[in-house]
């Protein structure tokens, strides 16, 4: 039912909700030991990375940030795991920046729910060369490169120069979209959206290598009507090349949409939804964790 999954895996799921007690954090205990199986790091406790958001909470317990980041890091884990690229993206979070890496794993996964396989492979120093995946399947095959700014404020000749830097990564012989992810402190400046805008079109137009600029940002947000619920939202907007030099079909770029424009919005969200935490379990990590704990054994 559920192909390639560790048998150890699932043993120690069902052995660590033995107890009734703990049954109805099933999700996350699942989403901690994926990451334990396949990055082999802990994802809780003193030598979890910061990336993990752990904050204590008064009383006992942890935030709602902790929650949704270790969630949505084990779903793109779980869904990748049969990709031919899986084992090289594991490897990639040891000794590199944790941040830039996930979003590697954020924007593969991505591509692989438009049905793309991912193939991925260690860098060798060549320009041209070293994009981070590659995306393929039946028709298509494109190359991508993924950049995760870290500047705290927002300047278009930031987003310029991290763009020109990954152009140059790209072969010329293939499609290429460069995912560009910036922090939430972003999202403050109050035409974000319009100067991202003026910066890709500007960037587009000299250039045909690159098909679209995917811009990807993350924005946590509380739950007041509940008791420390929360969500990590991930909010998508693509621009695309008019006259790129191998055109591709990119309509998965817009999936949710009805609009077709060459740039559009699409939210995605992860972790925890907001007053519905673990009420909708379509995914195959919910639905592989319903499996090894069923709900009649939910307490």
């Amino acid at each position: 039912m559920f192909e390639n999954v560790p048998a150890r895996l699932e043993e120690s799921l069902r052995a660590a909700c033995a107890d009734p007690a703990v049954r109805e954090i099933k999700d996350t205990i699942a989403a901690g030991l994926i990451i334990a199986e396949y990055l082999r790091i802990m994802s809780t406790g003193p030598d979890a990375h910061s990336f993990f958001d752990v904050k204590k909470l008064d009383g006992g317990g942890v935030s709602y940030e902790h929650t949704v980041r270790v969630g949505i890091i084990a779903q793109c884990l779980f869904d990748l795991r049969s990709t031919s690229g899986f084992s090289e993206i594991c490897r990639r979070f040891k000794g590199r920046d944790f941040r830039a890496t996930f979003f590697e794993l954020f924007a593969a996964n991505m591509l692989f729910k438009a049905g793309f396989d991912i193939q991925a492979r260690p860098e060798i120093g060549v320009k041209g060369a070293d994009f981070d995946f590659v995306a393929s399947n039946a028709s298509a095959t494109i190359n991508v490169e993924v950049t995760a700014m870290n500047v705290a404020s927002y300047s278009p000749p930031t987003v310029r120069n991290a763009l020109e830097k990954k152009r140059s990564q790209l072969s010329s012989d293939l499609p290429a979209v460069i995912v560009c992810v910036h922090p939430e402190t972003w999202f403050a400046h109050p035409h974000l959206d319009f100067s991202l805008m003026r910066v890709a079109y500007r960037f587009l137009r000299g250039t045909r290598r690159v098909n679209a600029i995917v811009f990807v940002g993350e924005q946590h947000m509380l739950d007041v009507n509940t008791d420390g619920f929360g969500a990590l939202f991930f909010t998508t907007v693509a621009h695309l090349n008019t006259s790129p030099r191998h055109p591709t079909p990119l309509n998965f770029l817009f999936s949710g949409s009805t609009q077709s424009p060459e740039s559009i919005h699409r939210r995605m969200i992860g972790g925890v939804p907001l007053s519905q935490a673990f009420d909708h379990r379509t995914s195959e990590f919910h639905r592989w964790v319903d499996h090894v704990v069923p709900a009649e054994q939910d307490g």
